[in-house]
């Protein structure tokens, strides 16, 4: 399969992800209205699959045989907290100048902060680079669920409605961080990985056609539920800000990003693979999980809402231009 076609794969899944995300909304509102609540909570089980079930097989299987040993890679967290803060800022910077209300900033300052790595980063690392990308995908990210319900979460909380009831859940969320099962079942898969690599086992042969099926599948099992909760028709009411948090996530934070890379000496590491992780983990769109916190303190859902659609759209674009750029790292 050459490049082409890996890209055209690649984004396949995720409009017939999306598709049958969409398909499944109207069965069960239009059709079969006495099973939606067996077909949501099959989407809820597909979401629980695809984090506590298959990719941690393959973050075992890609930790297993990865060398990691070189202390340069330990800038990879760093350099995915950076890419947070620096879209949460333009992005806010982007509500200032066109004055924007309270609540509207803060639906900007989360499009811009949650970033899709999980699925859409992972997902174009694998179908571009390869199966030892998916390391550098992991330690990229490694720190984002801390940011999230750190920093992200309060930030909301602030542009949002002063509700009471808003302090206690602040509050969880940062302490889901230690308890959660989807970190804690990752992190498991990563030290159990690394044990493998510093032993004397040898990850057999079929483990690579294994995580060849399991990376398509477990990402089509997590863009589902999202085309099941997607509102597609507010997009058109907040084209401008859409169009804001497109520009923060492919061009200001990459061009920023990247130099700093170069910059700290990742730029030739391993054959260059490493820049160029950094180069499509840095220009993914807004996460799905980025409606959340719209939701719970009284931002804006329809611009979070328009924010992602756009913008994942907008990856028909993006791919190819982000393609040609790796040809000359």
């Amino acid at each position: 399969m050459d490049i082409i076609e890996k890209i055209v794969l690649s984004l396949a899944i995720i409009i017939i992800g999306l598709s049958l995300g969409k398909a499944l909304n109207w069965l069960s509102h239009q059709r079969w209205p006495s099973s939606k609540a067996t077909i949501e909570k099959s989407i809820s089980g597909m979401t629980k699959s695809a984090l506590l079930v298959l990719n941690p097989l393959v973050l075992i299987g890609v930790f297993w045989i990865v060398d990691i040993q070189q202390a340069s890679l330990y800038y990879l967290p760093i350099l995915g907290i950076l890419c947070l803060v620096l879209g949460g800022l333009f992005a806010v910077g982007f509500a200032k100048a066109m004055k924007l209300d309270s609540k509207k900033t803060g639906s900007m300052f989360i499009s811009g902060t949650f970033y899709n790595w999980g699925s859409f980063g992972m997902l174009f690392c694998f179908m571009i680079l390869g199966q030892q990308s998916l390391v550098f995908v992991t330690m990229f990210r490694l720190l984002e669920e801390l940011i999230y319900y750190t920093v992200a979460f309060p930030m909301a909380k602030i542009y949002g409605s002063k509700q009471q009831d808003g302090k206690k859940t602040v509050k969880t969320s940062g302490l889901r961080i230690f308890a959660d099962p989807f970190i804690l079942t990752a992190v498991s898969a990563i030290l159990i990985g690394g044990t493998l690599n510093i032993s004397s086992l040898g990850r057999p042969d079929f483990y690579e056609m294994l995580i060849n099926i399991l990376v398509p599948l477990a990402i089509l099992m997590l863009v589902i539920p999202v085309g099941y909760h997607m509102r597609f028709m507010a997009a058109q009411n907040y084209l401008k800000e859409s169009l804001s948090i497109s520009i923060v996530k492919f061009i200001m934070v990459p061009i920023c990003i990247v130099p700093i890379a170069f910059a700290i000496g990742l730029g030739d590491m391993y054959d260059g693979m490493l820049i160029k992780v950094i180069l499509i983990m840095s220009a993914m769109p807004p996460a799905f999980m980025s409606l959340i916190p719209p939701k719970l303190y009284g931002l804006d859902v329809d611009l979070a809402n328009s924010s992602w659609l756009i913008s994942t759209g907008l990856l028909i674009i993006v791919l190819p231009v982000l393609y040609g750029i790796l040809q000359f790292m």
